[in-house]
């Protein structure tokens, strides 16, 4: 996926092992190592020294070497430098661009410069191009070397007097002719080699005038690392807020992928920003972001659950990059070309390792595969298209098209487009799947529910049916009692007419004792049977009276059995009894709304207040098992029908305010 970092990696590697080769030639011809000391070598014919550099061309902020200079590709790249035999390949530089890219040989520029003045030192600064490792040296007109530098990327530290690490600063005292050998070895990072000659004020205009010719590739660069910044912010914030540890290795790996951003920037543009053991980092990252990469994959994938083999060969190299990155590090940061080159190799090595994982996640049935595996390709595409700019030597940093980064931007956006899209459908897939179970659950709570209502409401039926079984023993009881109360009087015309009323009233309780509800006709009727027996009871002194609105269809509406005999029967003992004269029991049917029966029970006995003092035995019991049937089949019936059965008692007051009756209105829901 990161093919393009190979281009920068290849490169080193053929640098440096140019330089290793040339390390043990000198071990073997013991001559003094190249990093420390450039060697005294001199010149002998001096007719191939080259063009002098014109002293009205000196005066110039920006001049550029190549005309001046001649040209020697060391194709072997182990020479310290040219023999006598090599200095007659010398040749012009060429009309063209010269790059050092890929698998070039070591380049060899030399030129002269004279300086006339007799008492000014000339003070230059060498630009040679932006390469990882470079340098010059100066012979005097004896051929004798006065001084030898190295810069560049790979040091990371301007030497003495120059501007930046590609800059070397070139003094030449008055009246005297020097010699420059300029040296690099096919490793340029980011321009053509460019031999130029600046004051210190020329080179702060070129660099300012780079930067404004290459803005574009400065702002779009600058875009790449904002959206990783903002994205990795966003899915930090998300993955603590969610709990998900995919989150938090998304944030992981969009953090390292712009701060390889900032490297890049921070070279491409010699910004400087960065101190040069950060800057070592530039190499190493690509180890990195391979790490977050394999994280996020195991955890959004989940391959653990379906491509067991494949996860543990993925948690190996997670296992394994920390380790190659450190040495990786340590490696730049001593400079040891063995162990950079080793793990040049290393870094092809992981490439193959992944596109081996992508060529089994997408033969395995993994979900949301086909968008992580379309954004890894597109990455690699477009690495690929950077590293053709590469090899056909097309790159042109001062063109935005032409500039290898920007196509592998082009792809890291891709990638990231695409693992968003990704993220995103896991979160949908993750959001229906959260809602099919809290559904599910809905459904299985709302069983529960029902199953519990339904056993409730068994549980209200039978003590229901139970309080009705007791309710019917003990309206008999009293009917029972009245019919001995008519033998003991001799009175047998009247127990026989008791006796037919009593069947008729016993068949309808049995009747209405099967069912839950009972018509309003049906309960009205046993009523008046209930009261007539009653009034033949006592005498005569029991009159009633039923009115039922007109408006009021009595077989269709339905009420609970038995509900308002317990209020009459209460009214009769409690009230009518202990008059002399008797009294008159009214019961009034209204229906005020659709959903609602008004039912009103009074009587013009002697009130509770006065019942309270008689001490009837009689009276009591009846009143105490009676009413507290009753009051239990009200909240029972509340309970299993989810109604509100209301009942309210009155104390009704004659003109004098002593008390004349009782009221009981009862509120029914139908």
């Amino acid at each position: 996926m990161y093919t393009y970092l190979t281009l920068y990696n290849t490169c080193c590697m053929n640098r440096l092992l140019a330089r290793f080769i040339g390390l043990v030639t000198l071990l073997l011809t013991g001559d003094p190592m190249p990093s420390e000391v450039w060697a005294q070598v001199v010149v002998p014919d001096q007719s191939l020294a080259g063009r002098i550099v014109p002293a009205n061309k000196l005066s110039a902020n920006n001049l550029d070497l190549r005309p001046f200079a001649t040209i020697w590709i060391d194709t072997a790249s182990i020479a310290r430098y040219p023999t006598i035999t090599q200095l007659a390949q010398l040749s012009p530089f060429p009309t063209g661009t010269l790059k050092a890219y890929g698998k070039k040989p070591t380049i060899w520029l030399r030129f002269r410069i004279q300086n006339p003045h007799p008492t000014d030192t000339l003070h230059r600064l060498f630009f040679g191009g932006y390469h990882h490792s470079w340098g010059i040296s100066q012979f005097d007109a004896q051929n004798r070397l006065v001084v030898a530098q190295e810069n560049g990327l790979l040091f990371r530290q301007s030497a003495e007097g120059s501007a930046d690490p590609f800059t070397l600063p070139l003094l030449v005292p008055p009246n005297q002719t020097r010699t420059i050998w300029f040296q690099t070895t096919g490793y340029s990072l980011f321009s053509s080699i460019t031999p130029r000659l600046f004051t210190r004020i020329g080179y702060e205009q070129f660099r300012n005038s780079r930067l404004m010719t290459q803005r574009n590739h400065f702002g779009y660069c600058c875009s790449i690392i904002g959206i990783c910044l903002f994205l990795s912010i966003f899915a930090g914030i998300q993955g603590t807020y969610s709990r998900d540890v995919t989150y938090g290795y998304w944030s992981l790996y969009l953090a390292v992928t712009g701060f390889f951003f900032v490297l890049l920037l921070d070279l491409g543009f010699n910004l400087q920003v960065v101190g040069p053991t950060v800057a070592a980092l530039y190499e190493p990252m690509k180890y990195l972001i391979e790490l977050t990469y394999l994280l996020f994959l195991l955890s959004f994938l989940k391959l653990n659950q379906y491509t067991p083999r494949l996860n543990r060969l993925i948690l190996v190299m997670v296992w394994c990059l920390p380790i190659v990155f450190g040495l990786n590090f340590w490696g730049i940061l001593t400079h040891t070309i063995p162990v950079i080159n080793f793990f040049s190799i290393v870094f092809i090595l992981s490439q193959i390792l992944i596109l081996f994982i992508f060529v089994v996640i997408s033969r395995a049935k993994v979900p949301n595969r086909h968008l992580v595996i379309t954004g890894s390709l597109g990455l690699i595409v477009m690495a690929g298209v950077a590293t053709g700019l590469n090899k056909a030597e097309l790159t042109d940093f001062d063109y935005f098209w032409t500039d290898p980064s920007v196509w592998f931007s082009l792809g890291v956006v891709f990638e990231l487009i695409f693992f968003n899209l990704a993220l995103s459908q896991r979160g949908r897939l993750a959001e229906r799947a959260k809602q099919r179970l809290e559904h599910e659950k809905a459904l299985e709570n709302q069983r529960i529910h029902l199953i519990t209502e339904q056993f409730q409401q068994r549980i209200a039926e039978t003590e229901m049916a139970a309080l009705r079984s007791q309710m019917n023993p003990h309206f008999i009881f009293n009917c029972l009692n009245s019919i001995q109360f008519f033998t003991a009087q001799n009175d047998s015309e009247k127990a026989s007419d008791y006796l037919t009323k009593f069947s008729r009233l016993i068949r309808l309780v049995l009747e209405n004792s099967k069912s839950e509800k009972v018509t309003l006709a049906n309960e009205l009727e046993t009523l008046r049977l209930y009261i007539e027996m009653e009034a033949m009871r006592f005498g005569q002194k029991v009159q009633y009276s039923i009115l039922v609105n007109d408006q009021i269809d009595t077989e269709l509406i339905q009420i609970p059995p038995l509900l308002l005999q317990p209020f009459v029967e209460n009214a009769i003992w409690h009230g009518l009894m202990h008059k002399s004269e008797g009294g008159t029991i009214q019961i009034h049917v209204e229906q005020p709304q659709p959903s609602l029966l008004h039912i009103e029970i009074s009587d013009d006995g002697v009130g509770r207040k006065q019942a309270a003092e008689y001490k009837s035995k009689s009276a009591t019991k009846n009143k105490s098992f009676g009413m507290k049937l009753t009051a239990d089949r009200i909240e029972l019936i509340n309970q299993l029908y989810q109604t509100q059965t209301q009942v309210d008692i009155l104390d009704l007051m004659d003109q004098q305010g002593d008390p004349s009756g009782t009221k009981i209105i009862v509120d029914i829901p139908i």
